[in-house]
């Protein structure tokens, strides 16, 4: 046991990945212990560059890949199998439910309802003359939102990327990591390549950024709720409780598999959101809901 145990450290551990992703993220959080201020200000001072400077290129980037999709999607490549199996191993039901609540995760919680309320006081500058926080912000707000929520980010979330990876995995015999990605343009090479590990690095980076951040807005909405209902002090014991029973909720669904804990976890919210968008449609506004969702998403369309 000891011997595949040190065989497994050895053999089965990419180093330099393991070492680079890994150092940068305990590092950030010593940091954020130590010198908060100084991180914040990094972080923010990062954003700020990164929306600058490469902005009009990831929308020009997710319209590109949205497009590549769709051409996929109508062709005759659209009906091309990919993979070894002759049926699906779960039931198309299931498959959406994972798809969804993977790729929305705590994030879809808060920004789902931050976003288009930031947009609503914010209006975005190619919506002229329109004031914020009055009716006639509500459609271009929700509009702008489509643009992270929408079908221009599934085809970066859930298509592109993901027939890639299978493709070069099933038929390739490549590995399931983020460096597989650039098989179209490295081959096998990436598998050794400097480019294969700053994929992996970054990958995993943005990953963990990308989780551990949105659980913590999770956790503080959360705590305000059950402060706002029940009364419980919202205070950080309560925030710190709630963001462990998160973790622990996600590591077991992770430690189960796709098979039960996800498949279950992600049937279990997908029935939950429609019985919830079914009780604000009838027993809320839905009149308003489903005029504001058509509008909005003629204005996407025509300002896609």
């Amino acid at each position: 046991m000891a011997k595949n145990y040190w065989y497994f450290i050895r053999e089965k551990i990419d180093w330099p990945v393991f070492l680079l992703s890994g150092g940068a993220l305990v590092a950030f959080v010593v940091l954020s212990y130590f010198k908060v201020e100084a991180v914040s200000k990094f972080v923010s001072t990062g954003f700020d560059f990164s929306i600058r400077y490469f902005g009009a290129y990831w929308q020009f980037l997710m319209l590109a890949t949205f497009v590549v999709g769709a051409v996929l999607a109508i062709s005759k490549y659209g009906k091309v199998r990919l993979g070894d199996r002759h049926k699906p191993e779960m039931s198309y039901f299931k498959w959406v439910a994972v798809i969804i609540t993977t790729g929305l995760g705590a994030g879809g919680v808060f920004w789902a309802a931050a976003e288009p309320m930031y947009y609503f006081l914010e209006v975005p500058p190619m919506h002229k003359g329109i004031v914020g926080a009055t009716t006639d912000a509500i459609g271009p707000a929700l509009a702008q939102s489509y643009m992270s929520w929408g079908f221009t980010a599934w085809s970066v979330y859930g298509a592109i990327s993901a027939i890639i990876l299978i493709y070069a995995h099933n038929h390739k015999g490549m590995p399931l990591k983020p460096r597989t990605l650039l098989y179209p343009i490295l081959g096998k090479r990436v598998l050794t390549s400097k480019w294969g590990i700053a994929a992996d690095v970054f990958c995993i980076i943005g990953a963990a950024a990308g989780t551990i951040g949105p659980i913590g807005f999770l956790g503080l909405q959360v705590s305000y709720g059950t402060h706002a209902i029940f009364g419980v002090p919202d205070t950080f014991s309560t925030q710190l409780l709630i963001i462990i029973g998160l973790t622990a909720v996600v590591l077991v669904s992770t430690i189960t598999g796709i098979d039960k804990g996800i498949q279950w976890l992600s049937k279990l919210n997908v029935n939950m959101m429609i019985l919830i968008a079914g009780f604000l449609l009838v027993l809320g506004p839905g009149l308003f809901i489903i005029n504001s969702f058509m509008a909005s998403f003629g204005t996407y369309v025509s300002n896609l």
